[in-house]
C-alpha cells in the first residue's frame, strides 16, 4: 500500500505538506517542532508515511502516552485517493494493539475532515474551547467496524446460465451455495434457475440460506426466473441488474461463465481500481477453468498496462473455504492516479 512507518529524517517533509495544506487536513496539531515529531515518534507514539514514488503525500502521527491523533494529512490534489483512510487503518490498527482505550481528536467544523471521520464512524464527543468538534473512536466500535467489514454478511455470486461440460462445475456451483448458508451469508445472485446460476442458489436454499435474485423483467418474461427465492428483485436493464448486485453484496465471486460473467467481473475490478468501492473479489478456479485468464492479466502486468498492486485486487483459488478466508483478509489497495501525462 505504500506506507511505511515515519523516520526523523520524514519530519521537512511533514512540515511541507502541513503549510501546504489546508481543507484537507483530518487532524491539525498547530504549530509543529522538530523536538515535539521526534518525542511523539520516538517516545510516546508512531507516524506513518503514504508515499509515492518517493514523494509523501500523507502522513500520521498517534500518540498512546496522549490517546489521541496527533496528525492526519493528505497532500492538496491527492485528496479523495483513498490515502487518508488507508493511514487512519494502519495507525488505529497499531493504537488499539496497544491499548484499550478510546483515542480522541479534534477537527474543525463543517470541513472535509469532519465529513471524512463521520463516514468512517467516529463518534460526537463534543466542542473543544476552541470551537473545533471532537470525535472519539473506541476499540469496540473499530474492531467491529473492520471485522463487520471484512465478515461479508452478503456475497454477490457471478457465474453461467449454462451447466458446462463438466460435472465439477455443478458440484462446486452448488457446494458455494451450502458453504454460504453454512456461514450464515445471504447469497447475491441473477435470479436465475438455470445453469450453474439455479445450482448456486439451489446449494444455499436447500441448506436454508437466504438467497436474493435480481433479474431484469424480459428475462422473467421468458420463465428463468428461480421460484422460491427468499426474494427476487426486478429491475428494468442488465446494468440496473448488476449495479443493484453490487449494492446488496459485501464481496464478490465468480463461477465458471460466458461473456457476461466476464463483463460482471471486470466492471467490478474496474470500479474497485477507481476507488468506488473496496469489496473484496474473487475467482473460484473450479478445475483450472481461469487458468488462461490469469495468466493474460499477469501479462497485462508485465506489458505495463496494469499496475502489480491492482492485479493483487482479485483473489483466487479452486477451494471454497479458502477463497472465502483469502476475502476475509482482505485489506484494499490505497488508489493512485491511474494515468499519468508525460511531459516532453
Amino acid at each position: 500500500m505504500n506506507i511505511r512507518i515515519a523516520n526523523p529524517s520524514d519530519f521537512e517533509a511533514l512540515h511541507k505538506i502541513r503549510v501546504s495544506v489546508k481543507e484537507n487536513v483530518l487532524s491539525d496539531p498547530g504549530l509543529i517542532t522538530q523536538a515535539m515529531y521526534l518525542d511523539y515518534l520516538t517516545e510516546s507514539g508512531r507516524g506513518w508515511v503514504y508515499e509515492s514514488d518517493a514523494e509523501i503525500l500523507g502522513f500520521a502521527i498517534v500518540t498512546l502516552k496522549r490517546q489521541n491523533v496527533w496528525a492526519l494529512f493528505v497532500l492538496p490534489g491527492e485528496e479523495g485517493k483513498g490515502i487518508g483512510k488507508a493511514l487512519q487503518t494502519v495507525m488505529l490498527d497499531y493504537y488499539f494493539e496497544n491499548t484499550d482505550k478510546p483515542i480522541w481528536l479534534s477537527t474543525q467544523r463543517n470541513s472535509r475532515a469532519e465529513r471524512f471521520y463521520r463516514q468512517s464512524g467516529w463518534s460526537e464527543a463534543g466542542i473543544t474551547t476552541g470551537g473545533e468538534q471532537k470525535f472519539e473512536m473506541s476499540s469496540h466500535n473499530w474492531q467491529t467496524r473492520t471485522k463487520g467489514m471484512n465478515g461479508m454478511k452478503s456475497i454477490t455470486v457471478f457465474c453461467g446460465s449454462s451447466s458446462g461440460t463438466e460435472p465439477q462445475f455443478e458440484q462446486q456451483a452448488w457446494n458455494l451455495g451450502k458453504t454460504l448458508a453454512a456461514r450464515n451469508t445471504t447469497l447475491v445472485y441473477g435470479g436465475a434457475k438455470i445453469g450453474l446460476m439455479g445450482q448456486v442458489a439451489d446449494g444455499a436454499m436447500q441448506n436454508k440460506g437466504k438467497v436474493i435474485g435480481v433479474l431484469p423483467v424480459f428475462l422473467k418474461a421468458k420463465e428463468v426466473a428461480h421460484e422460491g427465492l427468499s426474494e427476487l428483485i426486478l429491475v428494468e436493464t442488465m446494468h440496473e441488474r448488476k449495479l443493484k448486485m453490487h449494492e446488496l453484496s459485501d464481496g464478490i465471486i465468480a463461477l465458471p461463465g460466458g461473456f457476461g460473467t466476464l463483463e460482471e467481473l471486470f466492471e467490478m475490478l474496474t470500479w474497485s481500481q477507481l476507488g468506488l468501492h473496496t469489496k473484496p473479489i474473487g475467482i473460484l478456479n473450479i478445475n483450472g477453468f481461469y487458468d488462461e485468464l490469469i495468466a493474460m492479466i499477469g501479462k497485462m502486468v508485465q506489458k505495463g498496462f496494469l499496475k502489480e498492486i491492482n492485479q493483487q485486487m482479485l483473489l483466487v483459488s479452486h477451494n471454497t473455504d479458502d477463497l472465502l478466508e483469502k476475502m476475509s483478509r482482505y485489506k484494499p489497495p490505497v488508489v493512485e492516479k491511474l494515468i499519468v501525462q508525460k511531459t516532453s
